[in-house]
């Protein structure tokens, strides 16, 4: 973006951090109220979609998840609000979360540049659906004169957005593609998934067997014998995989 010296007419770009400029051209000082302006800025990936993968992966691992058979990637862009007040700086996320359910992510730190300076699409962007007026009165706890900013902007962050299957149930994760750090919530735990993939097991080895005994004695005292004897411990142990 940039504005016209009001000395010589020249083009002089405006810097989103600073209120006062310099004419390129005839070095005039130039004083910019930016509370009437919003730039639009973004951040690079840094972290490959592979390496988002592997951070999924390392995370599911370390919480004794099972491997997903498939996972979905693809990269978004979040927008989120960067307010600077006299004293403070802070950030929020400016969208809806592409998910229900999901931990609500911080502003990665990086280089912000203007959108003509990234080879990013700028239809790849999602719009904002939190407007100034509301990020401002969501800091107004925080931030007692919260009217009183000096610039915001809106600085869009890519993230990769996997979405797989535990369970049979879909779960989604965000890997910041400029930290490698994961958002994600809703996971069974470990616990009840081991005791998931016991039950159906159990009832796998009851079916399996009561079918062999049948078909090698049938109408037999042995049979009926050997379905008691052998149906008694297995719905035990069934009955104990269930509480574990």
């Amino acid at each position: 973006m940039q504005i016209a010296c009001t000395q010589c007419g020249g083009q002089v770009p405006i810097e989103p951090d600073s209120d006062f400029l310099s004419c390129p051209y005839c070095n005039t000082s130039l004083f910019v109220d930016l509370r009437g302006s919003v730039h639009h800025l973004a951040i690079e990936p840094l972290v490959p979609p592979d390496q988002a993968l592997q951070t999924l992966m390392d995370f599911l691992r370390d919480h004794e998840l099972p491997r997903p058979k498939s996972i979905d990637s693809k990269l978004i862009y979040l927008p989120f609000w960067q307010i600077q007040w006299p004293h403070h700086l802070a950030s929020m996320v400016a969208g809806h979360l592409p998910q229900t359910g999901l931990l609500e992510p911080a502003l990665p730190p990086g280089t912000q540049l203007g959108l003509d300076r990234c080879r990013i699409d700028p239809g790849d962007l999602t719009l904002p659906g939190v407007q100034l007026d509301a990020a401002l009165e969501a800091f107004s706890e925080s931030q007692p004169d919260y009217q009183n900013f000096k610039s915001a902007r809106l600085v869009h962050a890519p993230f990769h957005l996997l979405a797989f299957s535990l369970s049979g149930n879909e779960h989604h994760a965000l890997v910041d593609a400029v930290t490698g750090a994961i958002y994600i919530e809703g996971l069974p735990s470990a616990a009840s998934t081991g005791r998931t993939v016991r039950s159906m097991l159990m009832v796998s080895s009851i079916i399996v067997l009561a079918t062999l005994v049948v078909a090698l004695a049938p109408r037999t005292i042995f049979g009926i014998a050997a379905l008691v004897v052998l149906g008694y411990p297995l719905t035990m142990l069934f009955r104990y995989g269930l509480r574990r």
